[in-house]
């Protein structure tokens, strides 16, 4: 059974095509993607988490595990519950 949220599944996705110096940061405006993290984040450092632990983005993406994989890297969004739900942000950084 998966754990995680889109806004989980868009990070850790746009993980294969980021560059160096990007980032892409999803999250929920509740607070809670389906689980209790707001969302994720992927930048080079995730990747290197990553390949540090012998983390496959796709094997987590294809099990929609998006969630264990973000638990493992650190690279979660916590804000806890927000009170507000009104929708899905994402940002996307490139300097």
């Amino acid at each position: 059974i998966g754990k995680g949220g889109s806004a989980q599944e868009l990070a850790l996705s746009a993980m294969r095509v980021l560059h160096e110096n990007e980032l892409i940061l999803a999250f929920g405006s509740d607070g809670r993607d389906n689980t209790a993290f707001a969302g994720g984040l992927c930048d080079n450092i995730t990747r290197e988490k990553a390949d540090e632990l012998n983390l496959v983005p796709g094997e987590y993406l294809r099990k929609n595990k998006s969630y264990y994989f973000f638990e493992k890297t650190g690279d979660c969004i916590v804000t806890g519950d927000t009170g507000r739900n009104v929708a899905d942000f994402v940002i996307a950084i490139k300097s």
